[in-house]
């Protein structure tokens, strides 16, 4: 009989994050006159990207200014024209008291000739930011030295399981750009203490029907082999009237086998090499009046490793520190194929004047499974020390999350404001070993599931995190702000058998 345990804290847990800013202003000051920049939102935006993903406008055009002067000012209004995720809400980017940084679509595509693995996308271009290195997942990864909350279009993607594919659950085809706001902040937490890495799916058109079709290879320089070679397609098409919009976009892209500087070849349970990813994402927006907007989002993603080849395991017998190395062992055969399948729902809701505050509602529903690559215990000398431990097994981690979030942006005068309200989650996860039979695997290179227990036992975590942050502008140079944050957290948990016992029997 299964009996429920469940540890309820309505005090359990409660975070106080209170930040103060006091900063000089740029705006309204000699040098935004001189570059063409005022207060006026229509110049100078930075929207909420969590709810609404509006495309930046067009730089204006100006014909009275030197050459240089006007390029500078088109760079200058580039930078501040950016949709970023600090404030939740839409402010000039020169209020912003953050350093900011935004990978563009233009600079993703670049990166994307060398590497379609997002945290070495982003390892490359964000300061501060430190991923593992030739790895697909999360595991290590910081932002300053802390953890950082990965959000795609405001749905959160960190489990509490430890899973680490928060960065492999979108295909990078189908992102418009990638914020980054080191730091924690009162308006989010839940993992954010080193700050927020929010992706942008890529947006509609503003009018008209426009299609997107590309196709690529790439090439691994330091040892031209057959399977060296890596294909990607994209297919999109976007559409949009005066009341509705869409995009729908669909990639897919066979990962080549990966190669070190010396011409070797890289494992493939990195997760960088020798799989399969194919991604779909299909956005709906609609207009109710000039002040209301529905949107609809769905996003599926799978990343399938297929591969000939697996980790040699004879280093384990050479002495001292080898360097990992990969060998050849045939097609095998799985009862589990090791992948990892994403999807995502997002419905979301605004209005610019409700009593005269901005409200935006979102509803969303995440769930996610992934199956590891086999691990052979027997070279490793594990097994006699824990007899018990299975010889050969997978790993199969699964994650479901519904969450809700509701915040209003309350004017106080015309110098003051107020974002304040609500978020909500209800997860379930559930990491399991499956234990894999050796000989089948030794004969015929089958892995056939034989048993199935618990690394991690499946439990539920409800969580409801209220917030506030208040920002006053003193003057055209200074503001001020502040945030209060609290978070409990409902814990609940099942009784479980181990997958790995350390007694004398499992029972």
């Amino acid at each position: 009989m299964t009996i429920l345990n469940k540890l309820v804290g309505h005090n359990l847990i409660a975070g106080l994050i209170l930040t103060i800013v006091i900063q000089p202003g740029l705006a309204n000051t000699p040098r935004a006159e001189e570059l063409g920049l005022g207060d006026n939102p229509e110049d100078i935006t930075a929207a909420d990207a969590s709810f609404a993903q509006t495309p930046a406008e067009e730089a204006p055009e100006s014909n009275s200014e030197p050459e240089s002067d006007a390029a500078e000012i088109e760079d200058v209004n580039d930078t501040l024209r950016i949709v970023v995720t600090a404030t939740r809400t839409e402010e000039n980017i020169l209020d912003v008291p953050r350093s900011v940084t935004v990978i563009n679509r233009e600079q993703i595509e670049q990166q994307l000739a060398f590497t379609n693995n997002l945290s070495d996308i982003l390892g490359r271009l964000v300061p501060g930011l430190s991923p593992p290195t030739l790895q697909a997942n999360t595991r290590g990864l910081t932002l300053r030295g802390r953890n950082a909350q990965v959000l795609v279009d405001g749905v959160p993607q960190n489990a509490n399981s430890g899973a680490v594919s928060e960065l492999n659950g979108i295909a990078p085809d189908a992102i418009e750009r990638i914020e980054i706001v080191p730091g924690a902040s009162a308006i989010y937490g839940d993992g954010a203490t080193g700050g927020i890495i929010n992706i942008i799916t890529r947006t509609p058109v503003e009018a008209g029907t426009v299609y997107d079709i590309s196709a690529g290879t790439r090439v691994g320089l330091t040892s031209v082999e057959e399977d060296s070679f890596g294909y990607n397609l994209r297919l999109g098409v976007a559409a949009a009237d005066e009341k509705a919009d869409g995009r729908l976009t669909f990639t897919y892209d066979a990962n080549n086998a990966q190669f070190d500087a010396d011409g070797d070849r890289i494992p493939p349970e990195t997760g960088i090499s020798d799989s399969n990813r194919l991604g779909l994402l299909a956005k709906l927006g609609y207009d109710l009046d000039e002040q209301q907007r529905l949107g609809l989002t769905y996003s599926f993603y799978k990343d399938a490793l297929e591969s000939t080849f697996a980790s040699d395991l004879s280093i384990f017998d050479i002495p001292g520190i080898q360097t990992a190395r990969a060998v050849r062992i045939g097609n095998i055969s799985y009862d589990a194929e090791p992948e990892l399948i994403n999807h995502v729902i997002n419905l979301t809701y605004r209005n610019t004047d409700l009593l005269g505050s901005q409200l935006d509602a979102q509803l969303y529903y995440l769930d996610q499974e992934s199956v590891g690559t086999f691990s052979d215990l027997r070279p490793t000398g594990l097994l006699d020390i824990f007899p018990l431990f299975p010889e050969i097994f997978q790993s199969r981690n699964e994650v479901s999350e519904l969450g809700a979030r509701l915040q209003l942006e309350t004017p106080l005068g015309n110098s003051a404001s107020i974002l304040w309200g609500a978020d909500y989650s209800q997860e379930e996860n559930e990491i399991a070993a499956l234990f894999l039979e050796g000989d089948a695997f030794d004969e015929n290179l089958e892995l056939n599931i034989v048993d199935e227990f618990s690394l991690f036992p499946k439990y539920e975590i409800d969580s409801l995190g209220l917030f506030a942050q208040a920002k006053w502008d003193i003057t055209d140079q200074w503001q001020i702000s502040g945030g209060l944050r609290y978070d409990n957290f409902d814990f609940s948990v099942n009784d479980y058998e181990l997958a790995f016992p350390f007694g004398e029997s499992r029972g």
